[in-house]
């Protein structure tokens, strides 16, 4: 079987030090069988320039 992944990004009501509204990005996994461990599909990343 493959994999699924599902990714979604956003912004927030939040601006940058050039008043530029900052996006959001999230990607994850989702589970193909309900017996998956959930643990091993959420990883936290951030990235700032």
């Amino acid at each position: 079987m493959g994999t699924i992944w599902e990714l979604d990004f956003y912004s927030r009501p939040i601006l940058d030090e050039r008043q530029k509204k900052l996006w959001e990005l999230l990607i994850c996994e989702s589970p193909l069988d309900i017996n998956h461990p959930t643990d091993s599909l959420y990883r936290y990343s951030e990235f700032t320039r």
